[in-house]
């Protein structure tokens, strides 16, 4: 856009401000790769990717982290092997058949924020 005012500034003479309009409309009426929208897009998501990989990957590997260690300091402790009713037996072999399926989708999780993590840092 720059070059587009300063092109209209030096203009000089009868009809410069229908030129420098003209000048305008042609350079916001242009489409694809060349738009100024395009530009000011790619600009934006350039700053928003590169914001999320310094700040939020990190953030949000470290929420997880916490989280899931909370819940591994829930479930092993509920998996004990010392069983002082009938209640709590239930409950532990419901929660070592869950389990399983848990730590799977932990490590999908985990996966799926690797390969975002790695999608950023080529960014």
């Amino acid at each position: 856009m720059e070059a587009i005012y300063a092109a209209c500034q030096n203009d000089r003479g009868n009809g410069v401000t229908k030129r420098s309009i003209d000048r305008i409309e042609a350079f916001l009426a242009e489409q694809g790769k060349n738009s100024a929208f395009t530009a000011v897009a790619r600009h934006i998501t350039t700053k928003f990717l590169s914001t999320d990989k310094r700040h939020v990957t990190k953030r949000v590997q470290r929420l997880t982290e916490q989280l899931l260690n909370r819940l591994y300091e829930s479930v092993d402790g509920a998996l004990d092997n010392k069983v002082v009713d009938e209640a709590e037996a239930d409950a532990k072999n419901e929660l070592e058949q869950v389990f399983p399926v848990l730590l799977f989708e932990w490590e999908e999780a985990n996966q799926i924020l690797q390969a975002v993590k790695a999608r950023y840092e080529k960014s």
